[in-house]
């Protein structure tokens, strides 16, 4: 899951009245951060806004809400101007249905651009609980305009703050920023569950410490890294931003914060990260690099996997930074437009949207989607890993349901990957998707269609590699054939057959040979991870049996596989 996150604060008392020296950390705005001098000495009405009575942890905590219109006054400095200004588009308002008299905030745009998530500020009367303290609400577009937002409800929304920080490519998993569901960081996952319902799991970061009441984050598309903006010792001052990696996706552990260095980091406030889909391209605000008004949003991107070496930061330039409020900027997979919050004119906060220029776009990804059913066309309850071909590491991980049978995540341009796909009851699926020659946006669709496991079903091992017009495996062939063996040893009872296809370019004897040697190296690579002889057989069938047109590299690359085929139980 690039994405901006909404920052918050939490301020706790101890008393029924709330003193500024009590405040330990608080949920509010991030457009607040690089202004810690002008309002050190702000008298802010706070006391109304109380956690509800009842829960012994909560009775006495308050929580600060974000005030849009106290927000709009303190980015009022003047613009500055460069020597040469490049010539933007113009950003344009997402209309009345979804700004409403009251501030929209935070926006999140999921990867295929059709969902829209946003925070609705304080007094909406849709908000819940009795204050109407900030909500997450949902906008799908349809029939080429934004629909009517919907609120989420419990318990996405709680009685306090609520804020949604990043949205999965399959829109199944939110990123989700409240300390009412954790104590520590305040950050959370959000899961669709498959009745349609969404269960709540904390998110621990090692080492987490932030000396700084302020805070702010993003998740990149594969959930594989967090940014953060916190204030750490040995920091370069103020906010810095810092990664943080992913250890043990079951338990929602993350590794301890890492520094991105000085290219990023300044002596002033660094936040408000949004990786972009790519990984790779980041967008951030900085009140420590000059600009158009007090803190200006910044491109960078990243140049290897230290995560400390990165591309000079440039400025985003005079239509996205103004000397008014503007932030929360978030970019769909196609990489062309960004969404952000900003001054109405009217002293409240709106979303608009705004094309970039190519200098200002991420590097182009491919948004793979697809569906996953059985033989009678069904939608499965299926689960969907991509991995880097060459690292052998996680891109990207979706999941299909009875109830969501469509399934996407976000792959960086440029490299070659591998998919599997597993669903319970039924022979697991693999293939590959070289995208080693894609140079810009994709949205490929494809479907997957599941045997159940019985005598005669057969599935494809669609990325096993072998040398040209050899028989000799290739390394990269070593992940899927690792988790054909162990599929094997859970089902020990079975009697398989190896097939090896062709496409058919070659004399048929060529390929008939040539089929069944890559069988047979499959077979020789599964006695050596321990599976008895007696449960593997191997069949070469040379061009006899295409699933593919041979006119095409692509039907004769689908052509060019193994296969296994259930044959019997062991008596």
């Amino acid at each position: 899951m690039v994405l901006p996150l909404f920052l918050f604060q939490k301020l706790r008392c101890r008393s029924q009245v709330v003193r500024q020296s009590s405040a330990k950390a608080l949920f509010i705005s991030s457009s607040l951060i690089g202004t810690s001098k002008r309002i050190e000495n702000l008298k802010l009405p706070i006391e109304k806004y109380r956690w509800p009575a009842g829960n012994g942890r909560w009775s006495n905590n308050l929580v600060l809400v974000l005030f849009p219109l106290f927000l709009l006054s303190i980015f009022s400095t003047p613009a500055r101007t460069f020597a040469q200004e490049k010539k933007l588009p113009k950003k344009q308002n997402l209309g009345r249905l979804i700004n409403s008299p009251y501030s929209e905030i935070a926006p999140i745009i999921s990867p295929n651009g059709k969902l829209l998530f946003f925070t609705m500020g304080i007094g909406n009367p849709y908000n819940q609980g009795e204050d109407h303290l900030q909500d997450c609400y949902v906008s799908k577009f349809q029939s080429g305009a934004w629909g009517k937002p919907k609120n989420l409800g419990i318990p996405i929304n709680s009685p306090g703050n609520d804020a949604i920080c990043g949205v999965s490519p399959d829109g199944q998993v939110l990123f989700l920023k409240n300390f009412y569901y954790n104590h520590v960081s305040g950050l959370c996952f959000a899961q669709r569950t498959p009745k349609g319902t969404w269960q709540i799991d904390p998110i621990t970061i090692e080492s987490y410490a932030n000396s700084n009441q302020f805070s702010s984050q993003c998740i990149s598309t594969n959930g594989q890294f967090i940014i953060l903006s916190i204030e750490q010792a040995g920091g370069y001052g103020g906010l810095d931003l810092y990664v943080s990696r992913l250890k043990d996706r079951k338990k929602n552990l993350y590794g301890p914060p890492e520094s991105l260095g000085p290219v990023i980091n300044t002596k002033e406030n660094d936040f408000a990260p949004f990786l972009a889909p790519d990984g790779k391209t980041l967008y951030y605000s900085t009140s420590g690099k000059g600009g158009y008004g007090n803190a200006d949003v910044f491109i960078t991107k990243r140049l290897d996997d230290s995560w400390v070496n990165w591309t000079a930061p440039q400025n985003m330039g005079p239509q996205i930074n103004t000397s008014g409020m503007d932030a929360y900027y978030s970019i769909p997979a196609s990489g062309d437009v960004a969404y952000f919050s900003s001054s109405n004119g009217e002293n409240q906060l709106d979303l608009y949207k705004i094309a970039l220029t190519e200098d200002q776009q991420p590097f182009p990804v491919t948004l793979l989607s697809g569906r996953v059913t059985n033989r009678k066309g069904e939608p499965l309850n299926a689960t969907i890993v991509c991995t880097d071909i060459v690292q052998n590491l996680e891109v990207g991980r979706s999941s299909t349901s009875e109830e969501t049978d469509v399934f996407s995540m976000v792959l960086p341009a440029g490299q070659h990957y591998r998919f599997n796909v597993e669903s319970p009851g039924y022979l697991p699926f693999s293939d590959e998707i070289d995208l080693s020659q894609q140079s810009g946006f994709s949205e490929p669709f494809i479907d997957i269609v599941l045997d159940s496991i019985a005598i005669g079903s057969v599935t494809t091992i669609g990325d096993i590699f072998f040398d040209f017009n050899k028989a000799t495996l290739k390394p990269e062939s070593a992940y899927s054939l690792d988790r054909l063996a162990g599929f094997l040893k859970l089902n020990s009872d079975w009697i398989v057959e190896i097939q090896g296809h062709t496409d058919s370019i070659g004399t048929a004897e060529f390929n008939n040979k040539l089929s069944l040697e890559r069988a047979q190296s499959v077979v020789a690579y599964l006695l050596g991870k321990g599976i008895e002889e007696k449960r593997l057989r191997a069949e070469g069938f040379g061009a006899m049996n295409p699933v593919a047109e041979n006119t095409t590299d692509e039907g004769r690359r689908k052509n060019r596989r193994v296969a296994f085929r259930i044959v019997g139980l062991q008596k």
